[in-house]
């Protein structure tokens, strides 16, 4: 039950409001404002729809600022995951390319949230009914944390084997005519590196000639090396 004191202390907060309430009512600039979208003004529309204008457009400036600040350090992460790669640094790959998936994140999300933002409310507000209503509210908070798992994985999954992949690297350092291995420039016609002692050919499994280590196909049949052999 309530006490006196409680029901006083309320009394006197209703009292306040009220007043506050009065107070902005009575200011001309609000006064103005209620007549510009009172129903029976002619250019209520126009607001309306410079307001709803606002409102699709807010969400992307903001986007933007927000990308303004974050994007440079996934840049710089980026930068440093692939001269790692190219110097076949492991521990600075391994340290870099994980900074790299921490940094990609909050990017992801701010794009979920912009999705989110475009999408009316009521879509939400309906989808939480029909959950509640059915008593399975649980399963929202189920998709949304397999949601952030899976989200996880596919940015590691993303960065390590399409981005970062060793055979990626391979095929850029043969295409510059540098060592497969070590990055380092080979002399015309090396077979093996001079620098680091690895072997720049191998015997292809279809023809057996020896092609370039690292290529997609062999120079002399044009097998696919994932299906040589």
């Amino acid at each position: 039950m309530r006490t006196k004191a409680s029901t006083a202390q309320i009394e006197s907060l209703t009292s306040i409001i009220s007043k506050t309430e009065q107070q902005i009512n009575a200011n001309p600039g609000v006064q103005a404002l209620w007549v510009v979208v009172s129903p029976e003004n002619q250019n209520r529309q126009h607001v309306v729809d410079a307001f709803r204008k606002f409102e699709r457009g807010y969400p992307l400036k903001e986007l933007g600022w927000q990308l303004l600040f974050i994007l440079p350090i996934f840049f710089v992460f980026y930068a440093w995951s692939s001269s790692s790669v190219k110097k076949d640094n492991r521990i600075q790959t391994l340290i870099s390319s994980h900074l790299l998936v921490i940094a990609s994140i909050p990017i992801v999300l701010k794009m979920i949230e912009l999705v989110l933002d475009l999408i009316p409310n009521h879509f939400f507000k309906n989808l939480f009914k029909v959950l509640h209503s059915l008593h399975l509210i649980a399963i929202w908070h189920y998709v949304v944390i397999l949601g952030a798992i899976a989200l996880g994985l596919f940015l590691v999954y993303f960065i390590q084997k399409k981005v970062f992949n060793k055979q990626k690297v391979m095929q850029k350092r043969l295409m510059k005519g540098a060592c497969v291995f070590c990055n380092k420039k080979l002399p015309p016609n090396a077979s093996s590196c001079p620098f680091c002692g690895s072997k720049q050919l191998e015997p292809c499994g279809n023809c057996h000639e020896e092609t370039p280590t690292g290529g997609s196909y062999c120079i002399h049949c044009g097998t696919r090396a994932g299906s040589r052999g």
